[in-house]
């Protein structure tokens, strides 16, 4: 995460599917990260940032989440924080996926 709060990440588009990948990336806060940052069990599902992207086919590019002040302060506290993103795909055929992967949000200046 950078220091303005931004998280690069890279996502590519397969190169066998017809026209541009296109969706939404969600971060939020993974289930053991949410129970340790004391996140009541009601709202364990806490959106920490969204952004959409779009991707040509056969390429790649980096989507910049910008992560809510909720989670900014989470990170600074723990100095890092797992979180997990499910990336919400249409392709350019029409077809719906989501794929979901666990990263680490680390604070700007860590050593980490």
């Amino acid at each position: 995460m950078s220091r303005k709060g931004v998280a690069p990440i890279k996502l590519r588009c397969s190169a066998g599917i017809p026209g541009r990948c296109r969706g939404t990336i969600v971060l939020d806060l993974a289930a053991s990260s949410a129970k340790k940052a004391g996140v009541s069990r009601r709202a364990r599902r806490t959106v920490i940032g969204r952004a959409h992207y779009s991707v040509k086919r056969g390429g790649a590019t980096i989507v910049k989440v910008h992560i809510s002040r909720n989670g900014r302060r989470r990170v600074l506290r723990r100095r890092k924080l797992r979180c997990r993103a499910s990336v919400a795909v249409r392709r350019g055929n029409g077809a719906r996926a989501v794929v979901r992967t666990t990263l680490t949000l680390v604070a700007p200046g860590s050593s980490n």
